[in-house]
């Protein structure tokens, strides 16, 4: 949102970076010439697109030949949630009690459309040119959360580079 993209460019200011930071509809054309970007990071938004197919090819053709993608996106496959599942229950990736607990006027489990894994978003990555070169980990644990990512992180967080 422009809200959020604001506070960042404020944030970045005051830490002495001159970052140009912008904020669009993905679903439709960015107002933005090819490979006008080096850098693209969307962050909790990928599990809200309608069509990702689209998003990608968008994102694909802003972003500059060995420019860089990050994506972060909560990781379904993490364990707290296998064990959800194992248990009989919806994994919520966002709201509780299987996603039906949310904020009024709010959708299920957020919003989120859809759900990735470690391995799934880099398949998607390599679908659009793009190679993984960073699998990253976090959550309240710290760099444990990196022993095994794709087991411990609470999110998918990928870094990856546009094939030229």
């Amino acid at each position: 949102s422009k809200k959020r993209a604001d506070k960042v460019r404020q944030l970045a200011q005051r830490n002495g970076f001159n970052w140009q930071i912008s904020s669009g509809n993905i679903k439709k054309k960015l107002d933005f010439p090819d490979r006008f970007f080096d850098v693209i990071l969307w962050a909790d938004v990928i599990e809200h697109v309608l069509d990702v197919w689209s998003a990608m090819l968008e994102i694909k053709r802003l972003l500059a030949d060995r420019g860089r993608l990050v994506t972060c996106t909560p990781n379904i496959a993490e364990l707290r949630r296998r064990f959800t599942l194992l248990r009989g229950r919806f994994p919520s990736t966002s709201g509780r009690d299987e996603g039906l607990l949310v904020r009024p006027n709010e959708l299920f489990d957020g919003g989120h459309l859809h759900y990735f894994t470690f391995s799934s978003l880099a398949k998607l990555y390599r679908k659009y040119g793009i190679e993984p070169a960073q699998y990253l980990g976090f959550g309240t644990l710290g760099r444990f959360h990196n022993l095994y990512p794709s087991l411990f992180s609470g999110a998918v967080c990928i870094a990856g580079e546009k094939i030229a």
